[in-house]
């Protein structure tokens, strides 16, 4: 049978679990939490394993307890191989151990140590139901510890308009040479008719043969001369003057960023992005998306890589509080769903 959520949590922790799972369950979510839902006589690690599958959220009470459990970390590892959405609900203010770091780095994480917790309850109430209303993301096949992340393959369309615009590249790259050639040859001016000698023809002397003559008479040797053959001149044939061609631009659509400002979804405050539009950015794209909207409701950022960012934006920025949960609770209903469908994407890769 199918749930909503998972609640990966200590035995321990087992009132804050049984608070988590009836404030959800009053909203219609139907929770799965052991050992309450493991049917008897079944195997406990094959009914970890299809609640864990058969969950679209993973709700992970995070505490020393849950920080020290070997049977945690399986199923947060299970819950990344199979493409869940976790949700880190933090109820002891501690940094988890690098094993379970590794998983949940990109998880936007819920701090719940700060009484009463029933304000944080509602906080992840909603959470859950933006999640919830969101498309599901495809089941991925996570590797426990990749060495190097899946490349996506290119989308088609972008490859065609790619193809496209270098043939008009090399079109016009032909059209400007040719017209180029064409006003250097004008400048030079015509080319000169070359001149025709005519090639004058040896004059030979024709075979005499002598004739008998009487002894009286004295022999006369005729000379004989060939007449030159007169030789017309080549014909010339003209060049063919080259009419210019205006050289033509290839059209090149216009940059998309600089007409929305510093942003990368400029309206993401005010309509639901899809994942269609969000599979294909890549890590760095996906995390400016969201912490481009918690720039936008004034969130002060206090790592290296925030505080470069926030640079980049200029007077559109503005950083007033530097309370993460705080800010998000402020956000309007677009805003909490797309950053929690980001996450969603982040997490599963």
């Amino acid at each position: 049978m199918a749930h909503d959520v998972f609640v990966s949590h200590s035995v321990k922790d087992k009132a804050v679990a049984d608070a988590i799972v009836a404030r959800l369950e009053g909203d219609s979510v139907t929770c799965w939490i052991a050992p309450r839902d493991v049917v008897p006589g079944a195997d406990w690690g094959e009914s970890i394993i299809d609640a864990i599958e058969s969950s679209r959220i993973m709700i992970l009470i995070f505490s020393r307890n849950a920080d020290a459990s070997p049977q945690i970390k399986r199923e947060v590892e299970r819950a990344v191989n199979k493409g869940v959405y976790i949700i880190p609900f933090r109820v002891d203010d501690i940094p988890p151990t690098k094993s379970l770091e590794y998983f949940i780095s990109t998880s936007q994480w819920m701090d719940a140590f700060s009484p009463p917790l029933e304000r944080h309850l509602d906080n992840l109430a909603k959470t859950v139901t933006a999640v919830l209303k969101s498309p599901p993301l495809p089941t991925v096949n996570v590797p426990a510890q990749p060495e190097k992340p899946s490349i996506p393959k290119p989308p088609i369309r972008p490859s065609r308009r790619k193809s496209i615009l270098i043939a008009l590249v090399i079109t016009a790259l032909v059209i400007v040479g040719g017209a180029g050639w064409y006003l250097v040859q004008k400048e030079k001016g015509p080319p000169e008719k070359p001149a025709v000698t005519p090639t004058p023809v040896p004059m030979t002397t024709a075979a005499v043969t002598p004739v008998p003559t009487l002894a009286s008479t004295p022999a006369v040797t005729p000379i004989v001369t060939s007449t030159p053959v007169p030789i017309a001149p080549a014909a010339v044939t003209p060049i063919p003057t080259l009419v210019p061609i205006p050289a033509q631009t290839p059209s090149t659509p216009p940059p998309i960023a600089n007409a929305r400002g510093p942003w990368l979804f400029a309206d993401s405050s005010s309509r639901y992005l899809s994942a269609a539009e969000l599979s294909s950015l890549s890590p760095d794209d996906l995390w400016r998306a969201r912490n481009e909207i918690f720039a936008r409701n004034g969130y002060k950022f206090k790592t290296a890589r925030g505080i470069a960012f926030a640079h980049t934006l200029g007077n559109y920025y503005r950083g007033v509080d530097d309370n993460q949960d705080r800010v998000f609770n402020s956000m309007n209903q677009y805003e909490k769903a797309n950053v929690t469908l980001i996450q969603s994407i982040e997490s599963g890769r």
